[in-house]
């Protein structure tokens, strides 16, 4: 009968064998765990431009006439909205005014001119067709015709002329906001430059100020992110400030739904071009310590991957070094994960 040591040492070796052969073989007796998956992606990354703004209350605006004139505001007081798009006043300007009703007159009376001599040529067309016309009265009849409606494009190209004149004194918001007060009545005589509206726009903006030569313009996108919490908000470039030769400015309107707080820093992030590269959704990257990582899945294990991160956004985080295109990676795990777990993926 063999000695209790020498059991104790047999099985320990065995063991000893039977772990060495599942490090080498991969084999575990941990149960797989759920996760969801995603695949890294080659594509357009965007260029963003990194600063900090203040949100501040748009600034109050004077609505000045462009034109001399008289002055007619639209049917608007202190204290109404306004928004993009509305007409807020018009300056009369009595000679174009005049034009325009005898020009109007005149288009009536050349199209109707225009019509009768159209019809009046087809019904001796036919007279001719059957032998009751000649030649030659036929041509004067079509000659009739075109000048009626040579006439006719004429006097409306002089009307579409002046109507782009008196356009020149309508004053259309190109934004949203609230009427402060008037500062001329209706039927006053306006010089050109005269202040008519004290306007302030509705909500709350926060201004850019970038390196000369960045790229800015209305519309481009902006995130928008409050240093008091993760959330981040995206925006588009509403206005321009007058370029200097050292900086771009501009503004950007915020949300209006939001709670924000005059005077708030919040993180900006400016889209200013693309460039190619690989990407994962923001879930997919774990801290190590300090060390971003990845969990790629190899077969049905996951393995764990450190990574270099280029720029970020809240869709997207660009990889610069340690994956590959195609690679699957775990994006969201119902335990938490280690190098070597074993997983498994929903259908």
């Amino acid at each position: 009968m063999k000695k209790p040591g020498v059991l104790l040492f047999s099985l320990f070796f065995v063991i000893l064998l039977f772990l060495l052969w599942a490090s080498r073989t991969g084999f575990t007796l941990e149960r797989p765990v759920r996760v969801r998956a995603a695949i890294v992606v080659r594509g357009p990354i965007p260029d963003t431009y990194s600063c900090f703004g203040m949100v501040a209350s748009r600034e109050t605006t004077i609505l000045k006439s462009p034109v001399s004139g008289k002055l007619a505001l639209s049917k608007i007081k202190e204290g109404d909205p306004f928004f993009p798009g509305q007409e807020l006043a018009r300056i009369i300007r009595p000679e174009w005014e005049g034009r325009r009703r005898v020009l109007e007159t005149e288009k009536t009376i050349a199209r109707d001119e225009a019509i009768s001599a159209e019809e009046n040529a087809e019904r001796l067309l036919a007279a001719y067709q059957a032998g009751r016309l000649t030649l030659s009265q036929l041509n004067e009849v079509l000659q009739q015709e075109d000048l009626a409606r040579e006439r006719f494009l004429r006097v409306e190209g002089a009307l579409r002329q002046v109507n782009s004149k008196i356009s020149e004194g309508s004053l259309v918001a190109s934004s949203s906001g609230i009427v402060l007060r008037r500062l001329l009545n209706p039927g006053e005589a306006v010089r050109a430059s005269d202040s008519i509206l004290s306007l302030a726009g509705k909500g709350f903006v926060v201004q850019l100020v970038l390196p000369a030569g960045t790229p800015l313009a209305v519309g481009q996108k902006v995130e928008v992110g409050p240093l008091a919490s993760n959330e981040t908000f995206f925006g588009e470039v509403g206005g321009l400030l007058p370029a200097t030769l050292s900086i771009s400015e501009g503004w950007v309107a915020l949300d209006e739904n939001k709670h924000w707080e005059e005077g708030a820093l919040v993180k900006l992030g400016v889209q200013v071009g693309f460039h190619q590269g690989l990407s994962v959704p923001p879930q997919a990257i774990f801290l190590l310590g300090t060390q971003p990582i990845v969990y790629t899945i190899d077969g049905n294990t996951a393995r764990q991957v450190a990574i270099k991160m280029g720029n970020r956004s809240p869709r997207e985080i660009e990889v610069l070094d340690g994956l590959a295109p195609g690679q699957r990676i775990v994006t969201e795990s119902s335990v938490p994960l280690r190098d070597g777990t074993p997983v498994y993926t929903n259908p």
